[in-house]
């Protein structure tokens, strides 16, 4: 009678400690599947690159800087920021990757760098596609193209006025801008193969305004615009400019303009403009105003 009894209890303490078994299994089983799926990423390092001008060192805004990761298809392409640096922590530390920087006006480059540490940083100096030019030496190569009474269009986009001794860009950056974006414009352009473009003086604008000349422009494109020669393209009413001498300050919003269409240089605040380059012809140690006869 007694093992009658305990016979159903024996299979059922039996069945609970199969089932118990293979739940742990189960479970040990899940457990090691999940560990053998997880892997943990490879290190990285963090690559800085700066990209300058070779000769003036001054930095180079909107490169392309481009990582090809060598063995792999793959790639990764940056800006360089307006102090012309690019900034990726992502590679894996022990890849061989090859950089490529491409900007305007200046000879492709490309090497390969090996991510051996968790920091690194390179400096790389673009070079022009032909030679150096000195901002104060004579350039013979320069060809005249065509007149405009004091004004003279040479083969390299560039304008002299013969009255101040400046030499302007033949048209304006082509889009409008802060004052910042204005600067960092003037940073990267280098027409003519000149590097010391800036934005152009009030004094300096007014020496370009003349009643007696007359095109149409501005963002309508139907009011009359007074600009001494046709040479130097300005399709907008008001340019960018610093302050006239003597105009002493302004407030922190407002942004210095020189406006074609009265021949008045004023302040704006709170919007965009255009920025028409400008340098002087003979640099020298102090600047002039263009209004004041002096080289």
């Amino acid at each position: 009678m007694l093992r009658r009894s305990l016979l159903p209890l024996c299979v059922l303490v039996a069945v609970f400690g199969l089932v118990l078994s293979s739940l742990v299994v189960g479970a040990q089983q899940n457990n090691s599947q999940r560990g053998r799926k997880f892997k943990m990423p490879p290190p990285t390092g963090r690559v800085e690159i700066t990209v300058l001008r070779d000769g003036s060192g001054k930095p180079i805004a909107n490169a392309a800087v481009i990582f090809h990761m060598v063995g792999d298809k793959g790639n990764m392409e940056l800006k360089s920021n307006e102090d012309g640096k690019s900034v990726i922590d992502v590679l894996p530390i022990g890849s061989l990757v090859r950089l490529q920087i491409i900007a305007r006006g200046f000879q492709t480059y490309g090497d390969d760098f090996k991510v051996d540490k968790d920091q690194i940083a390179i400096e790389v100096r673009m070079k022009r596609p032909g030679e150096q030019y000195s901002i104060y030496n004579a350039r013979p190569e320069k060809k005249e193209t065509k007149r405009d009474g004091r004004f003279i269009a040479y083969d390299d986009g560039t304008v002299l006025d013969t009255k101040t001794n400046l030499i302007w860009s033949a048209q304006d950056n082509g889009e409008y801008v802060s004052t910042r974006g204005a600067q960092t414009y003037l940073n990267i352009f280098d027409g003519g193969g000149y590097t010391d473009w800036r934005t152009p003086t009030q004094d300096e604008m007014s020496a370009l305004f003349d009643p007696s000349q007359s095109h149409l422009g501005g963002n309508s494109g139907s009011k009359p615009l007074h600009v001494a020669t046709e040479l130097i393209k300005t399709d907008d009413e008001c340019y960018h400019a610093n302050l006239a001498h003597g105009s002493g300050s302004i407030g922190i919003l407002e942004i210095p303009i020189f406006c074609f269409g009265d021949g008045k240089g004023t302040t704006a605040i709170g919007q965009r403009f255009k920025v028409l380059p400008v340098r002087s012809a003979t640099p020298t140690a102090q600047s002039h105003r263009a209004g004041d006869g002096k080289p």
